[in-house]
Parts: C-alpha cells; structure tokens; sequence
C-alpha cells in the first residue's frame, strides 16, 4: 500500500481484499480435498506462501527506509511514541466489527436449526455467496469510496445492521441467503476503508506498525466473537442465535449513526477551512 496514492491505494486495497476472500474460499477447498486422501494433508495448502514468498521478494522494490517519528500530534492534542492514537482507535473499531460480524459464520446455522428451517443443507451455498458478495464488493471499492469518500463506513455499517436485522426476521433460508449477500457486500467495504485510512493518517515511518496493530484488532475480535456473544446472552438472558443477531443489528445501527457523525463533522471541518482560507 505504501508504493500507491489516492484513489488507486483505495481501488488496490479493495482488489486485495477481494483476492483475500477468494484465496480463503480456494485454500479451504483444497484444503478439504487434501483431507480426504489424509487429514495431514490439508496443510500442504499452506506450500502456496512459497512461491508467492518468493515472487514478493525477487518482484517488489525495497521500500526507502524512513526513521518513525518518536513523537507526532494526532490532531487532538495526544501524542505517542510512532503510533498515533486515531491508529489505536481504527484497531479497536476493527476489533469490534470483526467481534459482531462473525457471528454470520457461528450463529446462522444454529438459528436455522432454532427456527426447524426446512432445506437447512443450503447453508453451505449461502456461505458461498456470502464470500462471493465480499469478493464483489472489493473489486467495486474502489469506485464506491471514490463517490462517497467519509460516507463509506456509514453506508457499509447501515447495510449490515439491515442485514442482520433481516437475519432476525428470517422465517426461511432464503431470507437468509439475501441476508447474508448484504452483510457480505457492507463487510468488503468497511475493511478496505479502514486500511485506506490507516496509510493515510499513519506516522511518517511507522507504517508497517500501524498496519499490524489493525491486523491484531482485526484478528483478536474474530477470535473473542463467541466469547463475547455468549456473555452478552448471558448478561441479558438471552442465549438464543436470534438474539445474538438483533445485538448485533443494535451494535452496528450505533455504528452508523457515530459513522455519519464523523462525516458531517469531517465535512463541515473542510467547509470552514475553504471559508477562512
């Protein structure tokens, strides 16, 4: 990402994620015809970092060496040693997408099986149009950050609180196969935003740092997800796969609203700098 600019680190980002998808959904199909000859197997799916290992090293330049800033302003009066704070408050928003998205592949089958939806064996196919809506969504990116720049995350955080609330509603498993193309359209196009952003406000030089501070946030939240569901039912006596997805429908609904609120705010900031300038 440090080698692009502008909108074509926007549309590149975007193509990333979606090879991303599609390398998942390959690997854990190869993956599976391997463990059928023999269960050790399925990690020979892992040889393919090899030559891609080795085409990143004899293929993409050095990138110029920059010193990290020991200290830098974020904007809002904090400071922090090569690792602005906005950068910390992207990996906590990651950590808390990643801990209310994942519940589509933890919980929906335990909700059809609640509700006794007949064909539940179409889940399978759902969860493939799920990751082809996500690699969709990360080809297109690019042009759909280009017409809504700061508006993004908004659109993306409303279109999966309207996902999840039809996962709510859900009475059979085609209104859970639309559910899930829309949460997997809105999920290609908040992770893409966030990276965008990260490379755009990072400390000179602490690139590489800050990018695997998100990875962590985003990593960590899909590993808590469970946890965190389950205390949340506890907290409300509510364990049940239909109310995990109404909270999340609540969580990312919030999401939308502070989303659009940093955007009108954004806006208004560029606004009054024209003015006075």
């Amino acid at each position: 990402m440090i080698f692009f600019e502008g909108d074509e680190r926007a549309q590149l980002v975007g193509f990333q994620s979606a090879v991303q998808g599609l390398g998942s959904s390959l690997a854990t199909f190869v993956a599976g015809q391997l463990a059928l000859i023999d269960w050790q197997f399925a990690f020979l799916c892992y040889a393919i970092t090899i030559p891609i290992a080795s085409l990143f090293f004899l293929i993409i330049p050095e990138p110029e060496r920059v010193e990290p800033t020991v200290e830098r302003s974020t904007g809002t009066g904090h400071k922090s040693g090569g690792v602005s704070i906005p950068v910390l408050g992207l990996g906590a928003a990651l950590f808390l997408f990643m801990t209310f998205i994942m519940i589509v592949y933890t919980k929906t089958g335990i909700m059809i099986a609640e509700k006794n939806m007949p064909n539940p064996g179409f889940l399978g196919t759902a969860l493939t149009l799920f990751s082809l809506a996500t690699m969709i969504a990360g080809f297109l990116f690019g042009k759909i950050y280009k017409w809504f720049r700061n508006y993004a995350p908004f659109i993306s955080s409303l279109l999966t609180a309207t996902g999840f609330v039809l996962l709510w509603f859900a009475q059979n498993v085609t209104m859970v196969t639309v559910a899930m193309l829309i949460i997997g359209f809105s999920f290609a196009l908040f992770i893409p935003y966030i990276f965008t952003i990260l490379t755009k406000i990072v400390p000179k030089g602490s690139e590489t740092i800050s990018i695997s501070i998100a990875m962590v946030g985003s990593n960590l939240g899909a590993f808590a997800s469970p946890y965190v569901i389950k205390l949340v039912g506890m907290l409300f006596g509510n364990e049940t796969a239909s109310f995990s997805f109404l909270v999340s429908a609540i969580v990312f609904t919030i999401a939308a609203l502070i989303c659009l609120g940093i955007a009108i705010r954004g806006k208004g900031s560029k606004v009054r700098a024209a003015v006075h300038s």
